[in-house]
């Protein structure tokens, strides 16, 4: 009896580690594409300006499309965010600031961490592909993490302009 305990003792550990190998995490395209991210090439780094029109504007829209949401400014960067890291910053020109998300970029698709979403319970994660044609910039939606839609209405409805 004795030593079938020490057998069971010794044989758990392996028998553990053999199955914590075997299991997958269950965010693994995450976590693989945060490995593969970088900043933002140079020419993506910048402030743009965007115009919203009515008629970008979905049904029911959230109240951050519809009070005083014409004009919106977005600032790519690759410091000055959370412990100086990226910022992906969206501000209403006459509210402020809607969010500040840190962000990773693979080629022509930039990942939003951490992205603020009214009706979510945590911070979300969306994916964009981007195309820079002189100075406009596109966004088109790979995957949207946040149920409201604002940032995907904000992003993808109209170019953005860049300054300077």
């Amino acid at each position: 009896m004795a030593l079938r305990r020490i057998l069971i003792v010794i044989a758990m550990p392996a028998i553990l580690l053999v199955a914590g190998v075997g299991c997958g995490g269950g965010g693994s395209d995450t976590a693989a594409s945060a490995a593969t991210e970088g900043a933002a090439p140079a020419n993506l780094v910048g402030t743009y300006a965007m115009t919203l029109k009515p008629s970008d504007v979905p049904p029911n829209p959230a109240p951050e499309l519809t009070d005083r949401a014409e004009r919106w400014t977005l600032k790519i960067a690759n410091n000055g965010g959370m412990d100086g890291g990226p910022a992906f910053t969206i501000i209403n020109d006459q509210l402020g600031t809607l969010e500040s998300s840190r962000f990773g970029v693979d080629g022509d698709r930039i990942v939003l961490h951490d992205e603020e979403c009214a009706v979510a319970p945590a911070p979300v994660e969306s994916e964009y592909a981007w195309t820079l044609s002189g100075s406009s910039l596109r966004f088109s939606e790979v995957t949207n993490g946040c149920d409201d839609d604002v940032v995907l209405t904000l992003l993808t409805s109209e170019p953005w302009r860049k300054h300077g």
